[in-house]
């Protein structure tokens, strides 16, 4: 079970990527929340949602989480996973009530869904995402435990173990523990969250990037 997530303005890039036919089989329009805009225009979905964060004080109000069930499920189970993920993260950082829309994408036979959320309160103060990256995995290792799925090696096991005990769920951190993921090393991921939702959006690998301006810089 994969998830990440990116904060920032929000933008027509952004709702491009989420209405973008072109690299999916299928992009199913996804449930929406506070938003009257018609479902089927994401362009004006996002618009809708930026404007509902006028208010809120920050210069980045809208974020953008992604959900990846693994891949094999039958369509009700990856449905449940995708659906008990979102109600785990809203209670998580406070977003139940938070305004957002979604598309599910169908790519290589296997389905995500994207969610841009608000983040502004109703008195200007904004969802606290402090440490999210650990928070992320948290909610994974809890789904793969419920659903039987294998458990996934995170980069915050250690935090993830000890965040799971101080909120009851022993349960997940002895099979965690039984998986060996408290001693296994931290993964490195050769680019962030934010580089690769950044390539996404402008066709361009934050990796050759960086290797053009160490060439240019030789040079």
């Amino acid at each position: 079970m994969i998830a990440g997530a990116t904060r920032g303005s929000g933008g027509r890039p952004l709702a491009r990527h989420l209405a973008n036919a072109a690299k999916n089989e299928q992009v199913i329009i996804g449930p929406s929340r506070g938003l009257v805009s018609d479902p089927d225009d994401a362009f004006a979905q996002q618009a809708e949602l930026e404007r509902t964060q006028a208010h809120a004080r920050t210069l980045r109000p809208i974020h953008h989480v992604h959900c990846d069930p693994p891949p094999g499920l039958d369509p009700e189970t990856e449905a449940a996973v995708r659906d008990r993920f979102w109600q785990l993260y809203e209670a998580e950082f406070g977003l139940e009530r938070a305004p957002f829309y979604s598309r599910i994408h169908v790519k290589d036979g296997r389905t995500h869904e994207h969610r841009p959320y608000g983040l502004g309160r109703p008195d200007g103060s904004v969802a606290d995402l402090r440490h999210d990256y650990a928070r992320r995995e948290k909610i994974s290792r809890i789904i793969e435990h419920e659903f039987g799925l294998p458990l996934t090696p995170g980069a915050h096991n250690r935090a993830v173990l000890q965040a799971l005990e101080r909120e009851g769920r022993q349960d997940v951190a002895d099979a965690m523990r039984a998986a060996g993921l408290d001693t296994r090393e931290r993964p490195r991921a050769p680019t962030t969250p934010e580089q690769r939702a950044q390539a996404e959006r402008t066709i361009v690998d934050p990796r050759q990037v960086g290797a053009a301006a160490l060439a240019a810089v030789k040079n």
